[in-house]
């Protein structure tokens, strides 16, 4: 099992290398600056994360897989569906396995949504970098719009990764940029 999630680590951390329009193996820190999205006359998806619930819109979206849509043909095709909303559950980027155990029983649980996330892992990173995004404290349930930053991180076994943080340090997305041995 370990194996198999060590694999799709490697093949997530080339796939971001080779996609990602910014250099996130540069990027230190950043303090960031969401926008006020309106959910109701705006076409958006919302992510349902562990700690957090993120906006886009979905022009913003498009933008970004117009020029690549082989690249990301499962966003290309919910995107093509024209829905005013779109919501989506992260149950594998931002939850542990044991998370996933309590809330399903299987480890290896697997949803369409899945295929979303896959696409969204950079593709949303590089959206709130650039501040295309809103976001909701899951613990508040108020929209955020001050003390928010990313910040590069050592994780285990020379493992980088960037968190994207509230001001309390609890991470509403994040993406490996290497991995360790």
């Amino acid at each position: 099992m370990n194996m198999k999630l060590l694999l799709i680590l490697v093949i997530l951390t080339v796939t971001s290398t080779l996609n990602a329009q910014i250099d996130f193996m540069k990027v230190k820190d950043k303090d960031l600056s969401p926008i006020k999205i309106d959910t109701l006359s705006d076409s958006i998806i919302i992510i349902h994360k562990k700690n957090a619930i993120v906006y886009f819109k979905q022009s913003d979206i498009k933008l970004y897989i117009e020029k690549q849509k082989d690249k990301y043909p499962n966003l290309n095709q919910l995107l093509v569906n024209k829905n005013q909303s779109i919501t989506i559950k992260d149950w594998w980027y931002g939850y542990h396995d044991g998370d996933r155990k309590k809330i399903f029983g299987d480890s290896n649980y697997t949803h369409i949504d899945k295929n979303y996330m896959q696409e969204l892992y950079e593709l949303g990173a590089e959206l709130i970098y650039e501040g295309k995004f809103m976001i909701k404290d899951k613990k508040t349930n108020k929209i955020v719009t001050k003390n928010l930053r990313l910040e590069q991180k050592d994780g285990l076994y020379g493992t980088q990764y960037v968190d994207f943080l509230f001001g309390n340090n609890k991470s509403f997305w994040q993406i490996i940029t290497a991995l360790g041995e």
